[in-house]
């Protein structure tokens, strides 16, 4: 008899014992369906490697779906990092990952992104959240109004505001 029936890497027994997935944690996997949520993960490795639920195609409500998560890596400085199919804000920056690849609000042409894997996308010292929701920064620029201090500076070292190039 076969013990795994849709060789999704989960024992059948297991599946329809196991009920601890889905948005309130009561729902079992199909022993007959080898992704039982649809996302294009298989059941025994979103349980097994991937730690996501296999019940629930965006394990972390972040708006982009667990596969889309773990395929679309090409973030990061070496353009081949994922976002987090677990954490909403996978650079633990203040700013959902969603809204990092798709709300691209900044650059000239106010149509450049922030980096969902870099917590500070111009490496000024300040992260990509603080800029955006505290100091109306531009992200993406090391030196927003262009005085010649990188905003982290102008913040942490001399208490101004790196958005006016005169403070004083």
């Amino acid at each position: 008899m076969d013990k795994d029936t849709d060789d999704d890497q989960l024992n059948d027994y297991d599946e329809v014992n196991n009920c601890i997935y889905g948005e309130n944690d009561d729902e079992c996997t199909d022993p007959n369906i080898y992704d039982s949520d649809g996302d294009g993960l298989n059941d025994g490795s979103e349980v097994n490697l991937l730690l996501s639920d296999p019940r629930d195609t965006d394990t972390d409500d972040d708006n982009l779906g667990d596969a889309t998560e773990v395929t679309n890596c090409i973030y990061g400085e070496d353009n081949e990092g994922c976002t987090s199919l677990l954490s909403a804000d996978s650079d633990a920056d203040g700013i959902n990952d969603w809204d990092e690849i798709f709300n691209c609000a900044y650059g000239e042409a106010d149509d450049e992104c922030t980096d969902p894997v870099d917590s500070d996308t111009d490496n000024d010292g300040l992260t990509d959240g603080e800029e955006i929701n505290t100091y109306n920064s531009d992200p993406l620029l090391v030196d927003t109004d262009g005085d010649g201090l990188n905003d982290g500076v102008e913040v942490y070292d001399y208490s101004t505001d790196p958005t006016k190039t005169d403070t004083d």
